[in-house]
């Protein structure tokens, strides 16, 4: 009786727990680690010394249907946290120890703090196994410190980025330059950026997110 509304029985859903564990769904491989390297189905995911990713590879072939022997990039180098001082100079972090925790077939997780004498970065990350991956990042101040610009850049390779949607755009070909500022009234918070076998879709979420 789900396809009728008058039945209720949708409401069966509010209490259920199926996905809510870390089994990998029939049709995934389970996450696998290398050191610093990360392995899913079609994909890789290196983190750097510092918790972001310092590369990102895709497999698949143009059809999306089976895999190639050598995979693709994504980005063309690694994610840069960047913190502009107001003269221009830029905050250099330095990364602590890179550590990793609970391991499952589902997923994995990392923790680094990366510091200067004006700054505490705390970075930890998560993948999952469909390629899924959440960042925490808390930014301490230390010192004064007058500040222009705080940002992440993420380099994607051109050949990756052929179309875009989100942020306000429609979806279609990328622009060559595209400005956003954030606006509390209207649900503007995530873009895609990619071609027909790769990309990355970037969503942002404040402390009030679930």
């Amino acid at each position: 009786g789900y396809n009728e509304g008058s039945h209720l029985s949708r409401l069966n859903w509010l209490n259920s727990t199926v996905g809510i564990d870390n089994e990998v769904t029939k049709g995934y491989l389970p996450v696998k680690i290398d050191k610093n390297k990360i392995s899913i189905l079609g994909r890789t995911l290196t983190v750097a010394e510092n918790g972001f990713p310092e590369s990102i590879f895709s497999y698949f072939d143009a059809s999306n249907q089976s895999f190639i022997e050598k995979g693709e990039p994504i980005v063309s180098h690694p994610f840069s946290f960047i913190i502009e001082k107001e003269n221009g100079a830029l905050v250099r972090l330095t990364p602590g120890k890179l550590t990793f925790s609970n391991p499952t077939p589902a997923r994995i997780s990392w923790n680094v703090t990366d510091t200067s004498p004006e700054f505490d970065l705390e970075c930890t990350g998560e993948m999952e196994f469909d390629g899924y991956v959440n960042y925490d990042l808390k930014l301490a101040s230390k010192a004064e410190a007058k500040i222009k610009d705080i940002r992440l850049e993420i380099p994607v390779v051109e050949n990756k980025a052929e179309y875009m949607m989100g942020l306000g755009q429609e979806g279609g070909f990328r622009t060559p330059v595209w400005k956003w500022k954030w606006d509390l009234s209207k649900n503007q918070d995530m873009v895609w950026v990619g071609a027909v076998n790769g990309g990355l879709r970037i969503k942002w979420k404040a402390e009030n997110y679930v």
